[in-house]
């Protein structure tokens, strides 16, 4: 999870600077292109090896990137380096939670979780059959499932508009499961829901 989040940190100030002619600003058109399409494609091994060093306070992740890797991955001459951008801050911030700490990207976006999207578009069904008039037993027989399942995972239909938007984005700050949102204290107001869950 760390390495993905930096690997980001790295893609995303490539491809602003780049964009914005200030890594090396000397640069033409076709090759800042050239640079943007490489930086794009580049995996999480290779933005990790741009990495010369990271320093960690409290609220600031400060990483300088390594400018001789830098020539060699993009095609840029060393000579018309900026190397003002070559190191960069990303605030971050820091939760407590049950099994340690987790330290948060102001600005990261999580691959979003499939499996929670899915379960949330099968409960909202089951409500819809439960107004138009199906039991509890016809869904659990056509489903598949037992009706202690059903009613955990019915309370997946009932999560505030704003929390489902995060969920679907992958931006909920947090890492939400099916079991931890069909807990029985989830509670059924939205703005509960979202002071709890989104941060």
């Amino acid at each position: 999870m760390l390495e993905e989040a930096l690997s980001d940190m790295v893609k995303q100030q490539l491809t602003q600077t780049l964009q914005r002619m200030q890594i090396a600003p000397l640069m033409k058109p076709h090759e800042v292109a050239a640079g943007l399409e490489v930086a794009s494609n580049l995996q999480i091994e290779q933005l990790l090896a741009l990495i010369v060093h990271v320093d960690l306070s409290a609220v600031v992740l400060i990483i300088k990137l390594n400018h001789e890797a830098l020539v060699n991955h993009l095609g840029i001459n060393q000579d018309d380096l900026d190397h003002e951008y070559l190191s960069f801050e990303q605030p971050v911030t820091f939760q407590r939670r049950s099994n340690g700490t987790k330290m948060v990207w102001a600005d990261y976006k999580s691959e979003p979780n499939h499996a929670l999207i899915r379960a949330i578009v099968q409960a909202r069904s089951w409500v819809e059959k439960l107004k138009a008039g199906y039991s509890v037993m016809d869904i659990t027989a056509s489903e598949g499932i037992s009706e202690g399942r059903l009613s955990k995972r019915i309370r997946l239909a009932f999560l505030s508009p704003k929390l489902v938007t995060a969920i679907l984005d992958g931006t909920t700050g947090q890492e939400l499961t099916i079991k931890k949102l069909s807990a029985r204290d989830i509670p059924l107001n939205w703005e509960e829901q979202q002071a709890r869950f989104l941060c």
